[in-house]
């Protein structure tokens, strides 16, 4: 599935409407559709999960602060997860309310990254369910590409200059005595992808 327009690339590269520079780009990005997947550790046709976590304890305590921060199993979340959180273990003993508790309110979400962060509540021996959806759908008048009017535009440009480092040794850019600079492209590239990654280095991570 692609991520960025093949119309651009060939035009940045100064082919014309050919089907063979079309099938070359094209292949490309559908490589750099898994690329991206896995460096971001998301899938991105469009879904709907429930994550799974378990919260022995609040990741920082201090007296009235609490603070405990999330990373969902997908990135590009479309809205805010609902979350609920469930006492387990003994602890149910020590408060009224020992049910499921929808927390949704609590959470601050950076949506793209899918890491979801509460100042609020205490979370100590807790199963946390996250439900949500994410990612792009599926492009009506181009069933091999995504809507890209959903897929932001970083993504589009990061697909893009990966695509062009694919492309740098195909016998279609090869023989037409094109050069790519990949080591400046992929400096850009890196510089572009680094500022995005789903990093939370003490975040909780599905079960």
């Amino acid at each position: 599935m692609l991520l960025a327009d093949v119309s651009g690339i060939r035009e940045s590269l100064g082919f014309d409407d050919m089907p063979d520079i079309n099938a070359a780009i094209q292949t490309s990005l559908d490589a750099v559709e898994a690329q991206l997947a896995s460096l971001f550790e998301t899938d991105f046709a469009k879904g709907t999960v429930t994550d799974t976590f378990f919260v022995p304890r609040p990741e920082i305590e201090d007296q009235a602060f609490r603070f405990t921060s999330f990373r969902t199993s997908q990135g590009f979340l479309t809205a805010p997860p609902t979350v609920i959180s469930t006492l387990k273990g003994g602890w149910h003993r020590l408060i009224d309310n020992d049910g499921p508790t929808d927390v949704s309110a609590n959470v601050v979400c950076d949506l793209e990254k899918g890491l979801i962060r509460d100042w609020t509540t205490c979370y100590r021996v807790s199963q946390v369910t996250m439900t949500y959806s994410y990612g792009f759908e599926v492009d009506p008048n181009n069933p091999d590409s995504y809507l890209l009017s959903q897929v932001p535009n970083w993504l589009q440009n990061a697909a893009r200059l990966l695509s062009l480092v694919n492309l740098a040794n195909d016998p279609v850019i090869t023989e037409a005595n094109i050069k790519i600079d990949t080591k400046t492209i992929g400096s850009q590239y890196a510089l572009l992808v680094n500022k995005h990654l789903r990093y939370g280095p003490n975040a909780v991570l599905p079960l």
